[in-house]
């Protein structure tokens, strides 16, 4: 019997203190989300993508 595959939601988060990444409104839609890659944190630091179990 095959196993049911686990699904992983990837999240952008800051490095250094951990803020969400908001998504682009524009480019986003139902089926995916989409987030601008050359954007940085108020913090100063920059986003990176994570996986969230």
């Amino acid at each position: 019997m095959p196993r049911k595959r686990k699904e992983f939601k990837m999240i952008s988060v800051c490095e250094k203190c951990g803020k969400l990444q908001k998504p682009d409104l524009e480019k986003s839609n139902k089926n995916w989300i989409v987030y601008p890659c050359n954007e940085v944190c108020e913090c100063g630091g920059k986003f990176v993508m994570k996986f969230d179990e």
